[in-house]
């Protein structure tokens, strides 16, 4: 119970409910847990891959875009509940930066064009969704994810309304926390942090 009165928001992996995947819950499971955080008023949210894969991708970032999300919203639907939030998975590390094997290194802008691509097709189904990124950092460096917000805000017209930074405690050292705070006033954007599993 303690837990449960400071959580306001958990997270599911698309990957995990999709209905087209194996290993995920149960529709019985699905509603029992929807109902167990409606019971809490905490808040559903989903990470979810904006990326398609073209002629390279794969990895971070890349899924199966804005379809792939909506099953998932509607699975969340159907067991009772609604998705207040959408976290990107990674998609200037995954489009942009990635240059390795199947690594696309894409522009910016053309990044920012599927993402927002990929936020006007659940919008136009979810209007009321709230849908912010993830980056990991310092991977994608600070001035990077300046870069990337206004190319997103060219893009959709709109800036991302928020921005998590999946910290790599190794290279940011003890100072992280004024760091992360100066990434945000640089960005002009709510930025919270979150723990890279390592």
């Amino acid at each position: 119970s303690r837990v449960a009165g400071r959580t306001h928001v958990f997270k599911y992996y698309t990957e995990w409910i999709d209905p087209r995947t194996s290993g995920g819950p149960t529709d019985a499971e699905m509603r029992r847990e929807v109902a167990a955080l409606k019971a809490r008023d905490i808040a559903i949210a989903i990470e979810a891959s904006p990326l398609v894969v073209e002629e390279c991708g794969g990895g971070e970032g890349f899924g199966g875009g804005a379809a792939s999300a909506l099953r998932v919203i509607r699975r969340i639907v159907a067991a009772g509940g609604s998705v207040r939030y959408i976290a990107l998975d990674e998609p200037v590390a995954g489009g942009a930066v990635n240059d390795g094997k199947n690594g696309c290194n894409w522009p910016l802008e053309r990044t920012a064009r599927q993402v927002a691509d990929f936020v006007r097709g659940v919008h136009a189904v979810y209007p009321s969704i709230v849908i912010g990124d993830i980056e990991p950092w310092p991977y994608v460096s600070t001035e990077l994810l300046g870069r990337w917000l206004d190319a997103y805000e060219a893009a959709a017209g709109s800036p991302l309304p928020f921005l998590h930074l999946d910290l790599d405690w190794q290279a940011l050292g003890t100072d992280w926390p004024a760091r992360a705070r100066a990434v945000a006033q640089d960005a002009g954007v709510s930025v919270a942090t979150v723990s890279r599993v390592l």
